[in-house]
């Protein structure tokens, strides 16, 4: 762990906030949130994959976030966001000795949170049966 944490950088700039705000972006937690976030995006992505896959959406990745429901794009971001800096601030990254867990952790919290996170809020819109679609699903 080469980067000053946010309890490091607060006595190392006391005296100015932009000091402070300057130093916060490589800051490790700061770097922590990028891993994250790059990591959940990853497992969002693969959400849709999924969903593509198995024919329960149509559409590109695109039509998917942005076009077919934007709300619960925002609402999968959001959540996962908070999820991820909830995870840093508990500190879940760093061992009872102090020492960081590694960034192979990380993303793979960061994909598979990702993931679940938009399998759940973020649905998506399913193509509608036609009735001839129904009755052949409802024979056994």
């Amino acid at each position: 762990m080469q980067s000053p944490t946010i309890q490091q950088l607060k006595t190392q700039t006391p005296d100015s906030l932009w000091h402070f705000l300057a130093a916060l972006p490589s800051s490790f937690e700061a770097q922590l949130l990028y891993g994250l976030l790059l990591a959940g995006a990853l497992g969002m992505i693969a959400n849709y994959t999924v969903k593509w896959a198995k024919d329960e959406i149509t559409g590109s990745l695109w039509a998917y976030l942005f076009c077919q429901n934007f709300k619960g794009t925002m609402l999968s971001f959001f959540s996962y966001t908070g999820l991820a800096i909830t995870s840093i601030a508990a500190n879940i990254f760093i061992t009872d000795a102090g020492s960081f867990v590694g960034w192979s952790t990380v993303m793979w919290f960061g994909v598979t949170n990702g993931f679940a996170v938009d399998a759940i809020a973020n649905k998506g819109t399913r193509p509608v049966w036609t009735p001839k679609q129904r009755e052949e699903k409802g024979k056994p």
